[in-house]
């Protein structure tokens, strides 16, 4: 996403802006949201996917993260894994201008 923002015109927005299993992927999971963010225009949409936790926020790599290879049993190569809380990431994207955000999804294990 953030390599991305260097190769669409800066001026360019979209009513519609997708990010499926990607910003929670990358410890700078703030800056690549605000990069979607700039290319929603005015009364547009932005959706993602997240890994949300009701109240607790994970973003530490050795705490929070997953396999690259989990179906073998692992491997070497870890990704992070960036678990934020509902309250915070609503808060978040509030600040970025959102007027209007719905969350929701599965609470349970994996």
């Amino acid at each position: 996403m953030l390599e991305g923002v260097t190769l669409l015109e800066p001026a360019q927005t979209f009513n519609l802006v997708v990010s499926l299993s990607a910003v929670d992927w990358n410890e700078q999971i703030r800056e690549n949201i605000r990069a979607a963010w700039k290319f929603v225009a005015d009364g547009g949409v932005l959706l993602m996917t997240m890994r949300l936790h009701p109240h607790i926020c994970l973003e530490n790599i050795s705490d929070s993260y997953q396999s690259t290879n989990p179906i073998s049993g692992g491997g070497s190569e870890i990704a992070p894994y960036i678990i934020v809380s509902v309250p915070e990431a609503v808060q978040f994207v509030k600040s970025l201008g959102a007027t209007e955000v719905d969350v929701f999804g599965y609470w349970g294990s994996p």
